[in-house]
């Protein structure tokens, strides 16, 4: 049964929910009948004395009359687990699975852009990653600001994505040797980034 009381998230939700149940039948209170009802309760409701619960009732019903949020009514009630030398479920382990699942997701999401090679003679990749489908803008730029060539102006799918530039202006003449931009837009997000080409 540990095992399944190890989310904040889910011991709190099966605490308000013994409490409610607790408040609308009190029968329920009671040590577990055939039925099994005893089972819907967090671990450590049986090892509780009528004043605790009570106290836990009343404590979770002013804390919503006042418009306390979970988290608040959950840390409240915690407290008093402790206060009572009753040891909360540890949720040390999910926290930390939770934590590494959503950097895990946080790298996977971010928007970023990168070229290579960087310096280049005749072509460079262009690399950028999205999260959501955007309208993607990548455009070239020499030092002056003025824009010699758009390469990508289109809605794009979620993902990483890789575009060329072989140092042509949007005529087909070569660039001459020398420091470049580029700018990826993307919804609201730009990213510009220096690139050099040489002969």
């Amino acid at each position: 049964m540990k095992g399944l009381f190890t989310s904040r998230g889910t011991v709190f939700l099966l605490l308000i929910f013994s409490v409610l149940v607790l408040m609308s039948a009190p029968v329920f209170a009671q040590p577990p009948d055939s039925l099994g009802h005893h089972h819907h309760f967090p671990p450590f409701w049986g090892s509780l004395t009528d004043e605790q619960r009570a106290e836990i009732m009343d404590t979770v019903q002013a804390m919503r009359a006042r418009g306390a949020t979970r988290e608040e009514i959950h840390d409240a009630v915690i407290a008093l687990l402790e206060s009572w030398g009753i040891e909360p479920p540890d949720t040390s382990r999910t926290s930390d699975a939770t934590s590494d699942v959503q950097n895990k997701n946080s790298k996977i999401s971010e928007f970023s852009v990168k070229s290579y090679p960087n310096p280049f003679n005749s072509e460079t990749s262009i690399e950028y990653t999205i999260n959501t489908s955007e309208h993607v803008n990548i455009s070239i730029y020499d030092v002056s600001g003025k824009c010699i060539r758009i390469l990508l102006d289109s809605e794009q799918k979620a993902g990483t994505h890789t575009i060329k530039w072989d140092g042509k202006d949007k005529a087909g003449n070569p660039m001459p040797s020398g420091k470049y931009f580029y700018r990826v837009n993307a919804g609201s997000k730009s990213i510009t980034q220096e690139i050099l080409l040489l002969e």
